[in-house]
């Protein structure tokens, strides 16, 4: 609880905390199989939308035909990606349903 008290950031401040306490039950403790297998199912849908950029981005750098769309992919991709961060990040229940989306 030390770090807690040192931090000015809104995400790690007590409150935060005992609210995250309150909104689980003891039916549902977190394992270490259930955290491995949502990273490796997280790290599994971040590899293939990398994988889709830079196939688009490869063929653009080979004068392909979906050169004028990349740009427009890349804002859209970085104005939802901070919608979703800013969903996540105020409405923590809709995490489980908004990471998958970030990813």
């Amino acid at each position: 609880m030390a770090l807690i008290e040192r931090t000015s950031n809104p995400a790690l401040n007590e409150k935060i905390f005992l609210q995250a306490s309150s909104l689980t039950g003891t039916e549902e403790t977190m394992t270490i199989q259930g955290a491995v297998n949502k990273t490796l199912i997280l790290t599994f849908l971040l590899l293939c939308s990398a994988a889709v950029t830079w196939s688009m981005t490869f063929r653009l750098f080979q004068g392909g035909e979906q050169a004028g769309m990349l740009g427009g992919l890349i804002i859209g991709s970085v104005i939802g990606g901070m919608i979703t961060a800013l969903v996540t990040i105020f409405k923590k229940e809709w995490s489980g349903y908004t990471a998958p989306l970030y990813a």
